[in-house]
């Protein structure tokens, strides 16, 4: 069956109109986020205090035994100094400069936020927990 071209547009002009009206009908976006962000934060607290276990397990090593744990996630990161020296590890950071120098040689991460231009990552480590966006 053939439609005429006023037809065309009777259709295309109500199909409109339902879209228009559609676009008035809002979800509870608010909800939505809110439960997103419990359970996102739910993940994220288990997995510091998976981080924070195997922390405690390495403060608890002698100073001189290498750290090294069978079932290490691969997304956790422990460096182990004594003053200055690193003296073991498990796992890397995934960015090519992880110096602790203030002024490293080159810069490879470019932190917008600072307002600084670029930093090294770990230049700013204190001895409270902080989380910090490596890019990945």
């Amino acid at each position: 069956m053939k439609f005429k071209k006023q037809y065309w547009a009777f259709i295309i002009m109500g199909i409109a109109i339902v879209l228009f009206a559609l676009s008035f009908i809002s979800a509870d976006y608010a909800h939505t986020m809110d439960r997103e962000t419990k359970r996102i934060e739910k993940n994220l607290h288990e997995r510091q205090s998976i981080m924070e276990s195997y922390a405690l397990k390495v403060l608890s090593m002698p100073a001189d035994e290498w750290v090294d744990f069978k079932d290490f996630p691969d997304d956790f990161v422990i460096y182990r100094y004594e003053r200055d020296t690193l003296k073991s590890w498990i796992n890397q950071f995934t960015v090519a400069n992880d110096e602790i120098a203030a002024v490293p040689l080159r810069y490879r991460l470019h932190q917008m936020t600072n307002g600084g231009g670029f930093i090294a990552p770990l230049t700013f480590l204190t001895p409270g927990e902080h989380y910090m966006n490596m890019g990945a």
